[in-house]
Formats: C-alpha cells, structure tokens, sequence
C-alpha cells in the first residue's frame, strides 16, 4: 500500500509535473468523522521557514479527490508570507491549514479566523 504523498507525486509524474518535492504537500480526504470541524477537509502543516526562505518558490497542495486523482493548488510562497497572520501557527514554526473539501466553502482555511480561501489557485479542477 502507497502512502498518500506517494501516490500524490506519482498523479503529478503522471501529468508531466516533475515538481521540487520540497514544495510539494499531499493531504489525505478526511471525512466529518475523521475532522476536528466536523466537515470534509484536507489538512497541511507547512514549515514557516522553508516558505520565509524560499519567497519565489510555488508551494503545491494536492487534495486527495479519490484513490488515484487530486485536485492541485499552486499557491506562491508570497502569498503565505503577506498573509501569515492570517493563518493558524500556533504550533511553533508551521502554519497549519484545514482546507474544507466540500461545499461553498472549497478550498476554504477552517483554521484561521480570517477563513483564507484558496480556490484560486486550482490549477486543475
């Protein structure tokens, strides 16, 4: 059995994305049962200072869709750094993301009081 991050690279790979994986997070679907918000979610944790020194570079989050087809989100590097306040990063040095998987609010932080949104940068819906 392949683990999630496996089979997220190996959707990219397959796609013709051969990616840093430094900047790649792959997230499992977890249902309302499996969520703290009780809704449909992805979950990241994202090293603050890897994205601080890295401004330029694209952070790519896959959201598991089913077994083998994710949704990809090229988000730039920038874009979390102008907004760090914006997002939970109580844990020490990561900024922690429960991106909402269903519903009008896709791809929405559940985490972050500002409710960041992310559908923007859907590269392939």
């Amino acid at each position: 059995m392949s683990t999630i991050r496996t089979r997220g690279l190996e959707y990219l790979r397959k796609r013709g994305k051969e990616l840093n994986s430094k900047f790649v997070s792959v997230s499992k679907y977890f249902t309302p049962e499996e969520s703290w918000t009780k809704k449909a979610t992805w979950w990241f944790d994202l090293k603050i200072q890897k994205i601080k020194e890295n401004p330029e570079e694209n952070y790519y989050l896959l959201c598991e869709k089913s077994l083998d087809e994710f949704y990809v989100l090229k988000v730039p590097n920038r874009f979390f750094i102008d907004n760090l306040e914006k997002f939970d990063s109580k844990q020490k040095g990561v900024i922690r993301l429960h991106l909402e998987a269903e519903g009008n609010s896709l791809f929405e932080d559940q985490r972050s009081a500002d409710k960041v949104h992310f559908s923007q940068f859907v590269i392939n819906p």
